[in-house]
């Protein structure tokens, strides 16, 4: 395997490795590491795995690492960017405020992954195995993430500006107070997922199933949920305004306290939703079901 994305061969970088581990002189290649062990390092590029490595701060920018196995290795600050991920395993890795910008995982495995604070920018994790995985604080603006698999995975304070989430299975996944400002979650199934607090203006959620989620509190200003299935979710405290839920599935869905100003209704399925200091499309308040009132 040669470093195509940067130019060097495999000799040019297990010649930088020598010059880490102090075995010969200084020659240009683009891989180099300050905490990582030069050994595990080595490793790494001879044979393209290494479990349970050390690989703090190591800089791999722009190098081609498809398919490598990095099961348990703890990548910590590592410098990954534009990276060659794809198909690799990550399994249990830790990237804690590793750098992924730009960097290709199509198709890996980050099963239970731990990537607090990891920049992923524009990174490629489309078909992902994302299962438990923590992504807290993470940055994943503008990430393409169509078709990946957040089973459960930590998405608590990540910034999904503008991602793709087309497909994505989200099911049961925690995304408290997470910024998803104009991302892509058509056809995305968020069953039974945490979103309360988060921040999904102007996200487009055509056909996703929301079944059973939590959006308390959560900003879905302009959001364009035609067709979505929204059963039994719990909108209260939630910002709806002008949100375009035409043909959307709101049975027995919690809208206390929820602002509906401007929001677009027509073919909704609203039987059984529940509706107190609700501010309806025309402003009026419904308090129809709120503690003591009649239906």
């Amino acid at each position: 395997m040669t470093g195509a994305r940067t130019g060097y061969s495999r000799p040019a970088l297990l010649a930088a490795m020598a010059i880490v581990a102090g075995l010969a002189t200084p020659v240009a290649a683009p891989v180099s590491a300050i905490a990582a062990s030069p050994a595990d390092v080595q490793k790494l590029l001879q044979t393209n795995a290494c479990q349970k490595c050390a690989l703090q701060d190591a800089k791999f920018g722009g190098g081609a690492l498809h398919q490598a196995n990095l099961t348990r290795a703890d990548l910590s600050r590592a410098d990954l960017a534009a990276a060659t991920l794809s198909g690799a395993v990550l399994y249990k890795a830790i990237l804690d405020q590793a750098n992924l910008k730009g960097a290709n995982l199509k198709e890996a495995n980050l099963y239970k992954a731990r990537l607090k604070g990891a920049e992923l920018s524009r990174a490629d994790l489309s078909a992902a195995s994302l299962y438990k995985a923590d992504f807290t604080g993470a940055s994943l603006v503008k990430a393409s993430l169509a078709e990946a698999n957040f089973y459960k995975a930590n998405l608590s304070g990540a910034n999904l500006t503008g991602a793709n989430l087309a497909e994505a299975n989200l099911t049961q996944a925690t995304l408290k107070r997470a910024i998803l400002k104009d991302a892509d979650l058509r056809n995305a199934n968020p069953y039974k997922a945490i979103l309360e607090g988060a921040n999904l203006a102007g996200a487009t959620m055509t056909g996703a199933v929301f079944y059973k989620a939590s959006l308390k509190g959560a900003d879905l200003r302009k959001v364009d949920a035609r067709d979505a299935n929204f059963q039994k979710v719990d909108f209260s405290g939630a910002v709806l305004m002008n949100a375009d839920l035409r043909g959307a599935n709101l049975r027995k869905a919690n809208l206390s306290h929820a602002n509906l100003t401007g929001a677009k209704l027509a073919g909704a399925i609203l039987k059984g939703a529940i509706y107190c200091r609700t501010t309806m499309p025309d402003g009026r308040v419904a308090n129809w079901q709120c503690p003591g009132k009649k239906k």
